[in-house]
C-alpha cells in the first residue's frame, strides 16, 4: 500500500528571494573577470609605452649630417615615427620606422626592432650626396655611394595636376609591384601595403609629389618603394627601390623582374647605403 509522505513542515522558500542574490553574485564575478582583464591591457599598455618612449630615446641618439663643401650639417629627426610594426613570426614583437628630414624627401631612414635579447637597427640612405651618422654604439655610418637607383615608370599616365588626383594615381601604380624575400631556403611572398607611410614635395628639387610605400612582411618592412613626380623637362613618373632587409629580395614590376638584390653577408659594413647593427636591450 502507498502511503502519502508526511507534509514538510520547512517554510517554504520564495523562488523570487533567490533572484537578487545570484545577480549580485553574477555582478561581483563579471567585476572581478573585468578587473582582472583591465588589470592585463592596462600592463600591456604600460610596457608598450615603455618601449615607445625607449625607441624614441634610442632614435635621438641617432645623429645624421650632410657634408656639404667639407661641412657636417646636422639632419633633424621627425619627431613621430612613419609606422610601428610588429613580427611575432621572427621573434621580434615591437619595431618603428623613424625618418631624418623634415622637408622633401627624407635622407635617412632607420627602423628600430625589439627582441628579446636586443634591439636590431636598419639604416638606410635615400641621400644624393654625402650623408653620416653617429651611432650610440660610437661608430661613424658613412656610405660611399648614393642610396637612389632611379628608374622611369613604364606605362604611366601623366601626372595629375591635383594633390589628391596624383595621391590615386600613385597608389594606383603601387599596385603593380609584388616581391619575395629568401630566408634560408624559404621564398616568401610579401604585401603591399596600399597606404603610403609618407608622403612629400620639394620643388626646389623637381620633386612635385612623392610617397613612401612598403612591402612587407606581416607589418615588417622588407622594400621602400618611392614613387616620384619628377620635374626634369616634362613631368614623369619614377620609382626606387631600397632593401630594409638583409635577406635576398627580388621585386616584380607588372609581373616581371626588376630588381633583385643578394643576401648581405656583412650587414655591419658601415660604409654601404644599407647597414644594420644590434645594441643590447633592458629585460621587461
Amino acid at each position: 500500500m502507498r502511503t502519502v509522505p508526511p507534509r514538510s513542515t520547512r517554510p517554504r522558500i520564495d523562488p523570487r528571494r533567490l533572484v537578487v542574490p545570484l545577480i549580485v553574485g553574477l555582478h561581483l564575478v563579471m567585476a572581478s573577470v573585468n578587473s582582472s582583464a583591465q588589470t592585463k591591457d592596462r600592463g600591456r599598455d604600460d610596457e608598450r609605452s615603455k618601449r615607445t618612449r625607449e625607441m624614441d630615446e634610442r632614435a635621438r641618439q641617432i645623429k645624421v649630417y650632410q657634408v656639404k663643401e667639407g661641412k657636417n650639417l646636422e639632419v633633424p629627426r621627425r619627431e613621430q615615427p612613419l609606422l610601428r610594426f610588429s613580427d611575432p613570426t621572427r621573434e621580434f614583437f615591437d619595431g618603428t620606422v623613424w625618418a631624418w628630414g623634415t622637408s622633401g624627401r627624407p635622407l635617412v631612414i632607420v627602423t628600430l626592432e625589439r627582441y628579446e635579447p636586443q634591439w636590431s637597427y636598419e639604416l638606410l640612405s635615400l641621400a644624393t650626396n654625402g650623408i653620416v651618422a653617429d651611432l650610440p654604439t660610437g661608430q661613424r655610418w658613412a656610405p660611399r655611394k648614393p642610396g637612389l637607383e632611379w628608374q622611369a615608370l613604364p606605362d604611366a599616365p601623366a601626372p595629375a595636376d591635383g594633390e589628391a588626383q596624383r595621391l590615386r594615381q600613385m597608389k594606383t601604380l603601387m599596385e603593380r609591384f609584388s616581391a619575395s624575400e629568401m630566408l634560408g631556403s624559404e621564398s616568401f611572398e610579401l604585401r603591399r601595403m596600399p597606404t603610403p607611410i609618407h608622403r612629400y614635395s620639394d620643388r626646389d628639387s623637381g620633386i612635385r609629389d612623392g610617397a613612401m610605400f612598403l612591402l612587407v612582411y606581416g607589418t615588417n618592412p622588407e622594400v621602400l618603394v618611392l614613387i616620384e613626380c619628377r620635374e626634369a623637362g616634362e613631368p614623369k613618373w619614377y620609382f626606387n627601390l631600397s632593401r630594409l632587409t638583409a635577406a635576398r629580395v627580388t621585386v616584380r614590376l607588372d609581373g616581371r623582374e626588376v630588381w633583385t638584390k643578394p643576401q648581405v653577408r656583412n650587414p655591419e659594413a658601415l660604409d654601404e647605403p644599407y647597414a644594420a647593427f644590434h645594441s643590447a636591450a633592458q629585460p621587461e
